[in-house]
């Protein structure tokens, strides 16, 4: 059994298993980009008024993964989570290396798969990057979402919250 880690701010609809299970399947691998319009209301109403954030960044794809898909799941959901609350869209994160699937790996495995995996393409100054939300689809250890934080933070932005579909 895999030990989970701890994000704190971070924002799930549900657990990974049945139906939401079944959704976010259609939608990374069956291309149904619908299931993120779907899925955006409910998740920007789950943020917090408190959290002040100023713009939206997805877990971005390696650009091969990407095209033989066709889109990112994260960074479409992203969008629409962005477009529900009134938020720029930052698309800044860039994947520097073709990661295996997280899928399949444990723990460990997962944290150096992604190690030092993410970059932002130039360092983010002004007001709509001190506070960002970082969308992904599924949540398992956290390697995925604290690694594209550590590249956050080193760009400048000061606190990232998190969401994703499930966990």
């Amino acid at each position: 059994m895999l030990r989970e880690t701890r994000i704190p701010h971070l924002i799930f609809l549900g657990e990974y298993r049945g139906g939401l299970r079944r959704t976010l399947a259609a939608f990374k691998y069956a291309g149904s980009r619908e299931v993120a319009n779907t899925l955006a209301g409910p998740l920007a109403a789950r943020i917090p008024g408190w959290w002040a954030l100023e713009s939206v960044v997805s877990v971005p794809l390696h650009p091969r993964k990407q095209r033989k898909r066709g889109f990112n799941q994260a960074e479409v959901l992203a969008r629409e989570v962005a477009k529900a609350r009134g938020l720029p869209f930052l698309d800044t994160l860039e994947r520097t290396r073709n990661t295996k699937q997280q899928a399949g790996l444990h723990g460990r495995e997962r944290e150096q798969n992604v190690r030092a995996a993410f970059k932002v393409r130039s360092n983010l100054t002004g007001s709509v990057s001190r506070s960002v939300l970082l969308v992904d689809d599924v949540f398992t250890t956290g390697s995925t979402l604290k690694e594209c934080e550590q590249a956050l933070l080193e760009a400048g932005v000061k606190q990232v919250y998190f969401m994703v579909v499930a966990r």
